[in-house]
Order: C-alpha cells, then structure tokens, then sequence
C-alpha cells in the first residue's frame, strides 16, 4: 500500500510539473494545419509590483516603457501592459479597460529572445511565429502623437483592441509581436573550471590480429590496421536556447589533455557521438616459418568540467546576438592506443621463440599534437624508431545504401486458370477446391470414396442379375401357385 500510495504521490506530482511547466511556455502562431510552436527563448513569469529580470518591454528604446503582460479574464487569456513598478495588468476586454492583480510577464530568458513586430491588416492572414498568451496574439499601434498603444488580437478575429489612455481602441491593421529564432551557434571564449574537473581512463580493446612470414627467410612482416576513433562530446544547455541547433566550438585557450579535436560543428544541447576511422601500419620482424598475435589496445578518457563561454545566436540577416553562459562540458575519446605482441611461435611445430612480448605505442593525443609511431621489431634487439609526427589520416566511407529492385513477371510467365471446366463427365464428381493445385491426400480421400461407391453399385446390381436355371425354376413356382390358388377357390 505504501508503494502504491508513492506511486500516486509521484504520478500527481509530475501532472502538476508538466501542467505548471506548460503553462509558462509561450505558444507562437503556425499555420492552419501545422502542429503548435513553443517558444525556447520566452516564458511566461509570475509578475508583482517589483521589477522582473528580462522582462520584455513594449517599447526597447525607452527604459521606462511598460513591459508585456497577460491576465485571465473569463476563462481567455488577454494580453496587455504593466508599468515596470505597477501592480496590476491592464488589458483591453469587453470595449472596456480592466486593472487585474493576478497576472504574469513576459520574460526573454536570460535575455536570449531576439523579436521584431511584423504589420498586418485586416485582409492579410496572422504572421508565424507571432506571441500568443496562448488565446490572443500580442499587437500594438501609435496613436497621432507617436505613443504605443498594446493590446491583442483574436487569432479567429479581423479587429485589435487596444489600449489608448484609459480607454479602449479597435483598430483593423496593428504590428504584431513576432519571434525570430537563430539560425545556429558559435561556443567562444571557452574556459574550463579546473577545480571541478573529473577524469577518468577505462581500456578497451580495438581488435586483434596474426602477423606470419611463411618464407624460409628471416622478414619484416607488416600489414595496414584499421580502427575506430570512438568518442563523444556534450557541452550542455543553457536557459533561452534551442536544443539540437547547429553550433560552432572552438577549442578553450587552455585545453585538457585528451581534448577532442578542436573547431567542430555539433548539434548544441545533445550528447554527440563522434566515429572516425584511422589507419596506421604494424611492422614485424619475424624469423622464418614464425607468427606473432598481435592485440590493439586503447585508453578511452572520459572527462567532464564546468565551464564559462561566450554563446553567439547567428540570424538569418547576418546580425548576431552574444551573451556569456555557464554550462556543462562532458567528452570522451581515445587518448592512447598500442599494439601488444605476444611471444613469436613457429609455424610448423608451434614451438615459442626466445623473445619476449613487447608493447609498441602507436597512437597518443596531447593538447596540441597527435603523435602517430611505427616501430620495426627484430627477433634479439627491439628498437623503437619514432618518425616525425604523422597527422593520422582520417578516413570515412560511407555505407552504400543498396535497395534491391523489385522483382517483375515476364508477361509470358504469368499464365490463368480458364474461368470454365470443359469436361463430358459428370458435374457431380467435382469437388469444390480452395486452391488452384489441389492436395494429393484430398486426392486420395476423394478416390477412396469413388471406390466405395462402386461396391456399393455392385452390390444391389447382384439382386437383378440372375442365371437362365434360376429363371426357370421360379417360372415353375409361379405357375404352380396360380393352379393351387384356382383349385381353392372353386
């Protein structure tokens, strides 16, 4: 019961989070038919007679201007305005001016919305992605001497009503308030908090392989490996931003060890999975008739820091919008990888050489480079010889994407049943069949039956068929009893 009773406690509370979540989200106007918008970069915040942080005011240009608002009025949300330390919302309802003290403001999130107002007239459909309170769109009008006059605008309706000194407006034409979302990201300036960092290494291994030199001669013995550069990266959310938006990272000034590669594009918000194929060359130095295993080991670093950033909104006009975030950075990926060779054994008896196992590094990422080694191994003496460092080369193949083609019927294999059975024999003997290839064991029953049949034919047929002796003494009996019957009836 306890358990149940936990359940419940747990279901009520989500309902109530999820109720209370949607109703400070801030619809935006789509077309007839499209699924609705909500804004990221908006939100609906209980207001009071204090000053809210972000609030979006009705006129940017002055720092006095009264700021955006809605209040319920019989069951409609209605939008109007707030003075920055008033009270109470005052919307335009009912042709008349009403002061409401439960309301709330409209908040740009963490200053992050970008908005413009777009004109509209009573002939002209309502823009997308205008503000909803989410009953009525948010519009305003200059009245003669150039003051802003906000109200709202049924989205089903051809007339604002707006606010004009106390009284009430309608007006067929208004601007209406429209957000304009960015286009992508770019993540600069980035600095990691050191003191919160965590870095943790697990190994993995890549693949394995046998390295032979069939030949009767002592051979350098080598072959292309092939791996998979695993690894992901996440660097978080912040408040006002749209997840899985295309961003733009540059590498922190002081990056950690292990730091994927710098300068990449990912999807903000999400945790992106990174795969890269690489390939290096493994040499061996084996004696004749002898193999080497050969296994391939990586590290993969796990590291996870908070950080500070500049995040800079790219739009589609080309202007940009820039403000500082704190958020989460988490990567993984392969900051070592080695190749470890057992002891060589013959190939003829299986018999292991006097040389003893080795590990050759072939692969290590630091803050700057990454270093890529080929080691040449020989059978008394290991030498490691370190060439310049080699960019890994980075290749990626894309899967072809085969779709078989359907099969098509000759027209001259296609052959039909003909719709009418000619045949002289009896209708009665057919059977009816559910399949155009009819069962061999139906087949059989069928037949056995036939045969039954015949017998049973046979067998009253014997009752009429009789021998000339046999007709000859019932013609006497037939005669004898018509004489015996005469007599007696005289």
């Amino acid at each position: 019961m306890e358990f149940l009773f936990s359940i419940r406690v747990l279901v009520a509370f989500l309902v109530t989070y999820v109720s209370v979540a949607s109703g400070n989200s801030v619809r935006l106007k789509t077309p007839a038919g499209v699924a609705s918008l909500t804004s990221s970069t908006l939100a609906w915040q209980t207001g009071d007679f204090r000053p809210t942080p972000f609030a979006v005011p009705i006129d940017k240009d002055d720092p006095l201007s009264p700021v955006w608002c809605r209040a319920k009025r019989r069951g409609l949300w209605v939008a109007g305005a707030k003075e920055k330390h008033g009270k109470t919302c005052v919307v335009p309802f009912m042709n008349k001016v009403n002061e409401l003290p439960r309301y709330d403001v409209l908040v740009s999130q963490n200053g992050s919305a970008r908005l413009h107002f777009v004109s509209w007239h009573s002939f002209m459909a309502k823009p997308s992605h205008a503000i909803m309170t989410p009953d009525v769109l948010l519009v305003l009008t200059e009245d003669d001497h150039g003051a802003f006059m906000p109200g709202h605008l049924n989205p089903d309706e051809r007339t604002a009503y707006l606010l004009n000194n106390g009284t009430v407006e309608k007006a067929q034409q208004a601007l209406v308030l429209v957000e304009e979302e960015p286009m992508s990201y770019s993540l600069s300036d980035i600095v990691l908090d050191v003191s919160s960092k965590k870095i943790t290494d697990d190994p993995v291994n890549l693949t394995s392989f046998i390295l032979e030199n069939p030949s009767d001669e002592e051979a350098e013995v080598s072959q292309l490996l092939t791996y998979d550069e695993t690894g992901s990266q996440y660097w978080g959310r912040a408040k006002g931003t749209i997840t899985a938006l295309r961003v733009n990272v540059k590498n922190p000034a002081r990056p950690p060890v292990a730091m994927p590669t710098p300068h990449v594009s990912l999807l903000w918000g999400i945790d992106n999975k990174i795969a890269r194929v690489a390939d290096t060359t493994v040499n061996y130095l084996l004696p004749a008739m002898s193999a080497v295993e050969v296994t391939v080991r990586g590290v993969l670093r796990h590291y996870e820091s908070a950080y500070t950033g500049v995040l800079t909104s790219h739009f589609s006009d080309g202007s940009t919008q820039a403000r500082k975030i704190l958020s989460l950075h988490i990567h993984e990926v392969l900051a070592q990888i080695d190749a470890f060779y057992g002891v060589p054994y013959s190939l003829l008896d299986g018999e292991s050489f006097n040389i003893t196992e080795m590990v050759n590094p072939i692969y290590e990422l630091t803050t700057t480079t990454t270093t890529t080694t080929t080691t040449t191994t020989t059978t008394t003496t290991t030498t490691s010889t370190t060439t310049t460092p080699l960019p890994t080369t980075t290749t990626t193949t894309p899967v072809p994407t085969t779709t078989p083609e359907p099969t098509t019927l000759e027209p001259e294999t296609i052959t039909e049943l003909p719709n009418i059975i000619e045949d002289n024999r009896a209708s009665e003997h057919l059977q009816p069949s559910s399949s155009h290839s009819r069962d061999t064991i139906v087949e059989a029953e069928e037949d056995s039956k036939r045969g039954s049949m015949m017998v049973e034919e046979n067998t009253s047929m014997a009752v009429t068929n009789m021998i000339p002796g046999d007709r000859m003494i019932s013609t006497v009996a037939s005669f004898a009893a018509t004489v015996f019957l005469a007599l007696y009836a005289t």
